[in-house]
């Protein structure tokens, strides 16, 4: 296996594991799609859906960027997680 996302831990492995069995079940999406072929056979939605999806997670990294310490960076999730429960019910 290759190096993991997660550098240690029994989530690394579960990862691991996760991305072997899906390589085992179809090899040949995963070796021949090369990732620019797959965003090229999107629809012109999903790439614009993908870019304003980008967009919007660069500006709640930024966001937490500026945190000054962790109480303040839990301070900064926890209003984003509030504001996005809003939206939705």
């Amino acid at each position: 296996m290759k190096h993991s996302l997660t550098t240690t831990g029994s989530y690394a492995a579960i990862v691991d594991l996760r991305a072997a069995m899906r390589a085992a079940r179809d090899p040949a999406r995963t070796t021949s799609i090369r990732p620019a072929a797959a965003a090229a056979s999107r629809s012109l939605l999903d790439r614009l859906e993908h870019a304003l999806w980008r967009a919007r997670q660069r500006d709640l990294d930024r966001y937490l960027a500026q945190a000054v310490d962790a109480a303040d960076l839990e301070d900064r999730q926890r209003r984003i997680d509030r504001s996005m429960l809003g939206r939705y019910y």
